[in-house]
């Protein structure tokens, strides 16, 4: 992937070279507000005495920023090189033989690196567009993340029994596919408003949990699989 991400990247340098001279290249910034959507899990052995299996995730919402870096191939077709932080919350349950449960609480924490395409519904050039022209535009992406599960508490019967130590970094590929519309303000400014949904891969507990009622304890880590993401934004794109 990194390689990918090398060569892409140097791709999207080329055309900036070669599209300096017609002012085909931009720079955006968005921001939103969304939903992390339920992932996967097939753990089996974490928790106390490392035998517990994971069941009912559910995710919270959250906010999104954004910054990219990219220029337009023709009037129909642009790429980019995006950097994107997505912050939420998230729970899941702890099953153990008993039967007993335990409900977890964490803050997620999403950087993604990724090379994306986007596919304008326009019929005339980019420099052409005049004030107040609205387009339409789906847009699609790969590249990494690096997920983090965040002040992890672990609860059982309504107490808080016990912190995660040690919070851990998952590195997965992530996807995107996306629509909206971008309208011009001027010559070099475009407003942007859209939709994201993102598949941000999977994230991990540390090993070692912290209780409450005194001393650490080893487990094997949670994991979340699959962790999907939507998410509604606005933002600005500068043409130069």
């Amino acid at each position: 992937m990194k390689l990918f991400l090398n060569v892409f990247g140097f791709t999207i340098a080329t055309l900036f070279f070669f599209n300096s001279a017609n002012a085909n290249n931009f720079v955006s910034i968005t921001g939103g507000y969304g939903e992390l959507l339920e992932g996967d899990s097939s753990t089996t052995v974490a928790g106390a005495n490392n035998n517990g299996s994971i069941r009912n995730i559910e995710g919270k919402t959250g906010w999104m920023g954004s910054f990219s870096v990219g220029t337009y191939v023709n009037k129909n077709f642009a790429v980019d090189l995006s950097y994107t932080e997505i912050k939420d919350k998230i729970k899941w349950q702890g099953l153990f033989p008993g039967p007993s449960t335990t409900e977890f609480f964490a803050n997620t924490s999403s950087q993604l690196i990724m090379l994306n395409g986007t596919y304008f519904f326009n019929s005339k050039d980019n420099a052409d567009e005049t004030k107040g022209v609205t387009v339409p535009f789906i847009s699609f992406g790969v590249g990494q993340s690096t997920n983090e599960l965040q002040d992890t508490e672990e609860y059982f019967g309504g107490a808080l029994t016990a912190t995660l130590y040690s919070d851990e970094q998952e590195t997965s590929t992530a996807y995107k596919v996306g629509l909206g519309v971008e309208t011009v303000i001027n010559d070099t400014t475009k407003f942007i408003i859209g939709v994201d949904y993102y598949n941000l891969g999977d994230f991990r507990t540390a090993n070692t949990r912290n209780r409450i009622a005194g001393g650490a304890q080893a487990i094997g880590p949670w994991i979340i699989e699959d962790v999907t993401s939507t998410r509604a934004f606005i933002g600005l794109k500068k043409s130069f």
